[in-house]
């Protein structure tokens, strides 16, 4: 669990928000944005951007609905003209405004706990909350909840970060900076995916080059992390070109710092496709004032830390809450789960935890509250058994009979529902299973069929393969797909059916090798979704083995 707090002052002054509204506004914005606008909710928010005809990026914000016929977006102060005067050159017959609203405050919050102390406890949880006089904005510059607050009075007083510890924290959560760390680039090499950038909601401006370069495999740079190894080329200016050699270079190094949460020198860098590999090494220099520095770095997976979610931050909570209540706190521990489901509406064993550490404190005192969150988490989850089975005892505590017996027959009810569903997901997944095996059998013999025309043809050697693992013939498919590979060395789904055979077979060595020159292949092709699925089922492997 992280916990940190932003500054007051010019640095949250860094920010501002700027409305779109008018009856015409979703159409405008979903017309020159790259993100899908219509797919937001009332008080959602998405990342997004502007782009030229090249794809190249004019700017980079967060994008919030604010009711059916306006929007804010949330953005540097730097990037306000740019985003202003491209809107406002689009806007021909449309009914569309764009006005940058004034906050006399502005404030950053970030950190687990510190984001439990905003004045809206369910901002917690929303992209945007409107605020008296102002609005509270959720934004995603670091691994854990961060927030922004615009109002019109000096609401928060929280102890201030750096912009040097604001920099590790984004570098650590993989976010490069539009205007620092990138300018003219294609919006493709940031790594990007939804719902930043959709591929599937239309036309917008640069849409025909995005689907080009993704048609393509992967551009020719992208943005990766990098573990630096050498101590003396630590200080290179944002921008540095990365040589490998006078010949040639690796890319252009980014926003950098140490990270005392990894004990390691960190780095975004826009690197070459060749070399983004994970767990590849790089040598090289940077030239800084006219001298060769020597850089030695590993290239990483964005982001170093993965984002912490509510859910996240939730459980956390609520072991705290446990071991509070174990050791004698109970009314710590029920102030903590309180945050807890405030954070977490669906987290049901908070609302339950919260009941049982009501009705045992202060001698029974607070039974009714106990009552209440019981019957929270009967109406969040209608089928809880342990919501009924405690409503039971509470009532009977209350001395209430009537409502005890009630409630312990709803109890019991459940309970005989849930076995009987549960034999009947047994018996589906068992058909289920059959029905896959059953297809797969019937593929197999279109596959063959194809072969014998064509011994060669990639597709029926991978779907062969594909198959004979479904039927659970891990070596005859081990055959098929090392043939496929033969016939096409960097057909990344191969390597993870061949992972998954060897896996199955309990050859973890050659599963661990095959998931390696996978995450390989897919790092080169930019394929993220196989590649983060064979990074996992490696690492995963490679835990398994002690290594």
């Amino acid at each position: 669990m992280i916990e940190e707090t932003f500054p007051t002052g010019k640095l949250a002054q860094d920010y501002l928000l700027i409305e779109v509204k008018g009856e015409d506004a979703e159409r405008f914005l979903q017309a020159q944005t790259t993100s899908d606008v219509k797919a937001l909710q009332i008080g959602d928010g998405q990342e997004s951007s502007l782009l030229d005809r090249k794809a190249k990026v004019i700017a980079y914000f967060n994008l919030y609905k604010k009711s059916p016929t306006a929007f804010l977006i949330l953005a540097p102060e730097a990037q306000k003209q740019a985003i202003i005067e491209h809107l406002e050159r689009f806007i021909f017959a449309d009914q569309v405004e764009v006005e940058p609203l004034v906050f006399p405050f502005c404030q950053l919050v970030s950190g687990s706990h510190a984001s439990l102390k905003l004045p809206s406890p369910a901002s917690t949880r929303a992209a945007l909350m409107p605020l008296n006089k102002g609005f509270i904005a959720r934004i995603h510059i670091t691994p854990c909840p961060t927030f922004i607050i615009f109002s019109e009075e000096d609401s928060l007083t929280l102890p201030q970060l750096s912009r040097e510890e604001l920099l590790i924290r984004r570098v650590e959560a993989g976010q490069a900076e539009f205007l620092t760390d990138y300018s003219d680039s294609l919006i493709v090499e940031l790594s990007l995916s939804s719902p930043a950038v959709s591929y599937t909601k239309g036309c917008f401006q640069g849409q025909e080059v995005l689907a080009r370069v993704k048609a393509q495999g992967s551009p020719s740079r992208q943005l990766v992390g990098l573990v630096l190894k050498s101590s003396e080329a630590i200080n290179f200016p944002v921008g540095s070109q990365f040589h490998l050699n006078a010949e040639e270079t690796a890319g252009t190094l980014a926003s950098h710092g140490f990270s005392p949460r990894l004990s390691k020198h960190i780095a975004l860098a826009f690197l070459k496709r060749d070399l983004r590999v994970p767990g590849r090494e790089i040598e090289g220099y940077v030239e800084v004032e006219g001298k060769r520095l020597p850089l030695k770095a590993q290239v990483q997976v964005l982001p170093f830390i993965e984002p912490e979610k509510d859910e996240d931050l939730a459980q956390s909570l609520y072991e705290e809450a446990l071991q509070d209540f174990t050791a004698g706190n109970g009314a710590v521990a029920i102030q903590t789960l309180k945050q807890v489901v405030l954070l977490a509406p669906s987290f049901e064993d908070g609302y339950e935890a919260l009941g049982v550490m009501l009705s045992k404190v202060d001698d029974g005192k607070h039974i009714d509250e106990a009552i209440a969150c019981m019957k929270e988490l009967a109406a969040l989850n209608p089928d809880s058994i342990m919501a009924h089975a405690n409503l039971s005892v509470f009532y009977l505590e209350k001395g209430d009979k009537e409502m005890a017996e009630e409630e312990k027959a709803v109890s019991m009810s459940i309970r005989m529902r849930q076995a009987a569903r549960e034999a009947m997901q047994e018996k589906n997944a068992r058909e289920e299973q059959e029905k896959e095996r059953k297809e797969a059998a019937e593929r197999i013999k279109l596959f063959q069929e194809v072969l014998e025309i064509d011994p060669d043809d990639l597709f029926a050697n991978q779907g062969l393969g594909n198959c004979y693992n479904i039927l659970g013939e891990h070596e005859r498919a081990i055959g098929y797909l090392e043939k496929a590979i033969a016939i096409k060395e960097n057909h990344t789904q191969c390597y993870e059916d061949l992972g998954k055979a060897y896996e199955a077979l309990g050859n973890l060595a050659r599963a661990a090798e095959y998931y390696g020159k996978g995450v390989e292949i897919a790092a080169k092709k930019g394929d993220m979704q196989p590649l983060k699925a064979m990074k996992a089922k490696l690492e995963a492997l490679l835990l398994q083995s002690g290594k």
